[in-house]
Formats: structure tokens, sequence, C-alpha cells
């Protein structure tokens, strides 16, 4: 299986530290898109100062010396390119493309830096697939190319997809340890053909029928991929109705079981926004178009429009510019990210710290409220009733000392604080 699904089985895969897996993943990705100038997938993290520290480079191909070149790029990378690259809405777009709607950098080969660092390299553009990891930070994965470029519309759509997968792939990440089969909200058995399903919401026959299909989609998919990298993709989509991913798992027997589990684009708001209200509203700011949101949360697009007209409305929003600009000045080095400032949309961590002296139901439900869910969404995502989410809090607000939602938030968010006696 030489091809995009491939690439995008690459992003699930559990085993292993992040630098492996992003070298793993930069390998399978390169045969697909390199250009004959080499192929690097790296770490970034947008910096106080307005520049973007790059990291954990994997490069295929290439030039000797390109690792060094790549650095030194990212060291000399100004407030402005910084800004193009890292802030500006886009998903999978060349580096000549974008400098072609900014006016300062409308003739790239009149930058002096550029022209020192790259180009005397014959590397003129680089196509850059970005993928979003938390605020301010992600992963890249570049095609460096000899030419000046405009990425083709195929080609943009098959990869903004396998974008869709590494990001989903990378929450994965951060929630398990090792790959298995505890927890999942199904197992689906491929030698036996049999379908085990462990979440309540999931019994109805139609929604197990539904899964089925989704499940038998995917399978289909690895079949035509080499012929139809687009249509096989679409038959995978980033998620099953915007909160589970489907993915293989090798259990300690040695059996391949594809497993559906909980993995949910969380985005916190101090706006009262639905949970997808939130994730449209955060996707479409960072420049994913309509169609690639409802492939990466597996929704219709005419749901992904209705959210998105009501996000934009409680915002108080005009346009998806409005909502773009206001994102990428959320994202911006110097701006304070604060519920209670700008932040009115931020894509959710885990927790830097939840206190030992909460209760393991009362951890849970501060976890899930910094996560960004409301209280009848956490009640339905923990299956209790509303007032006993209620009560939950005003347990944990007594515990810690805090008065509100947002002080419960900065509180989990700065770290270990005085807890009242």
């Amino acid at each position: 299986m030489s091809n995009v699904v491939r690439a995008a089985h690459a992003a699930y895969i559990l085993e292993g530290n992040e630098e492996e897996w992003l070298e793993n993943l930069t390998g399978v990705m390169a045969p697909l898109l390199d250009r004959g100038r080499g192929f690097v997938g790296f770490r970034w993290r947008n910096m106080p100062s307005g520049g973007v520290r790059a990291d954990n480079f994997a490069l295929v191909g290439g030039r000797p010396g390109d690792h060094e070149m790549l650095h030194s790029l990212h060291a000399n990378l100004d407030r402005t390119r910084a800004s193009l690259a890292y802030r500006a809405p886009y998903t999978f777009r060349s580096l000549s493309e974008i400098a072609t709607e900014h006016p300062t950098l409308v003739e790239l080969g009149e930058d002096r830096d550029m022209q020192q660092i790259a180009h005397a390299r014959e590397l003129l553009d680089f196509e850059m697939l970005r993928v979003d990891d938390a605020d301010g930070q992600g992963w890249m994965f570049s095609v460096l190319r000899k030419d000046f470029c405009t990425i083709p519309a195929r080609r943009r759509d098959v990869w903004e997809r396998v974008g869709a997968h590494i990001a989903a792939g990378a929450r994965l990440r951060m929630k398990l340890s090792k790959p298995d089969l505890d927890g999942a909200a199904a197992v689906y058995d491929g030698a036996a053909k049999t379908l085990n399903i462990n979440e309540p919401s999931l019994q109805r026959k139609d929604r197990r029928h539904r899964l089925m299909e989704l499940i038998e989609a995917r399978q289909h998919a690895e079949d035509i991929a080499g012929n139809s990298p687009l249509e096989a993709l679409d038959l995978w989509g980033g998620l099953v109705d915007g909160q589970w991913s489907l993915l293989d798992v090798v259990d300690s027997d040695g059996r391949t079981y594809t497993v559906l589990r909980e993995n949910p684009l969380r985005v916190r708001s101090s706006v009262s926004l639905t949970e997808r209200e939130r994730q449209v509203a955060w996707l479409v700011g960072r420049g994913h178009h309509v169609k690639l949101v409802a492939y990466e949360l597996g929704l219709s697009a005419s749901t992904i429009r209705s959210q998105l007209r009501s996000a934009l409305r409680k915002l108080n929003l005009d346009d998806r510019s409005s909502l773009c600009r206001l994102v990428a000045n959320i994202t911006a080095p110097d701006t304070v990210t604060s519920l209670d400032g700008l932040g009115v949309l931020a894509l959710a961590e885990a927790p830097v710290h939840i206190p030992e002296s909460l209760t393991d139901a009362e951890r849970e439900v501060a976890r899930l409220l910094y996560e960004g869910l409301s209280n009848r969404e956490i009640a339905e995502h923990r299956g209790t009733a509303t007032r006993t989410v209620a009560n939950q809090l005003a347990s944990i607000y007594a515990k810690l000392g805090v008065a509100s939602r947002d002080d419960l938030v900065q509180h989990l968010a700065g770290g270990p604080a005085h807890e009242p006696a």
C-alpha cells in the first residue's frame, strides 16, 4: 500500500515518540509529494518575539547542507513572513502563492534573505501543508521546489484531506499511551466479520448499520487509492460524526482490528457557542473551506454552513474574512489569549494541573470544562444529569476557591496554585 491512504494510516501510528512518528510520516509522504528537490516535515512553534521556532526536521532527499539551510531560514524569518506562513488562513499552499497576496513579498527573487539562504541552493519555492496542533504550534510538511509553483486544485484537495488525518492522529497520540482495544467505542474484527459496540449511543440499529458502512468504505479506500486518491480519501473522513476516529490497532494476539475512538477537536471559547459551532469557527478561521471542514468533522457541508452562520452571529462578525482576522489575531505572538480577553476561540490543550484534592468525577468535569464543553455537553458526555454537573462544579469552585468558569480555566491553565485548606 504505497499511496495517500497509507499516509493517512501513518498518522494514526501510536507507538514511538513524536520524533519517530514524524520521521515515519514524512518518509511515507515524501515519494508521493517530492518534486525532485526534497521533502521535509518539522515541528513549529510561534515565539513571543514574532518569529518561529522550527525543530525535529525530518528531511527526505534534498542535498547536503539542507538541514542547516532550513534552520537558517527560520532563524532569519521576520515577523511578516512568519505571520504569512504560520498564522495566515490556509492549509496547503505554495509560498509564492501566499506572497502574491502580500505587496511586500510579490517578488521573492528580490527578498534578500531568501536570495542569500535559499536561492543560492536552487531553492525558489515551498509547497506548505500546515497542520495545527494547539494555539501557535503544529507541524509543517513542505515540498522543496526549484521553481515557482501554483498547487493544482486536485493535489491540494488530496493533501488537505491527509492533513485532516494527521491532525486527528496527533490528537489521539496525546491521549493514548499505547494502541489497544480498551476504551474503544467500537471494535471490528475483520477476520471474524464481527462488530462489537461499547458506546450506548451507537447501538441503535441505524447507527450500527451506518458505522459498518463507514468501516467497509474505509477498507475499499485502500483498494482504489492507487488510481483514484481523492475518491479513496473521500471514503474515509477525518472523523465520524465530529466525535470519533477510525483506526487500525494490532492487538497483543497479533490480529488487526478496526477501532472507533473518541477524538473530537476541542475548542475553548468565552462566547456561548455550542461545541460544534466552536469547532467550525476555529477551522474556518484558520482558512479551512467549508468542504474541507465537512470532511474533517465527518459532517455534511450544509451542517457546516448552518453552524458557521450561527457562530458568526454569536461572535458578532460579518463574514468569514472577519473570522479569519480574529483567529489570526488570537494566534499572534504578542496577543494575550485568555478567555476574559481576546481569546474568544482557542484550541484546547490538556490542563497542566488538575488538583489532587478533587474527586475522580470532579477531575473529569474540570477537564471537560477546560476543553470548552458546556454543562449540558459535559452531562451528555458523562451520561449524567445537568444538575449533577452543576453540583460538581459548585463543589470544585468551593475546593479551589474560584468563583466562575473563567476563574477555573485560569486556575487549571496556570499550574499548581494555592488550594484552600
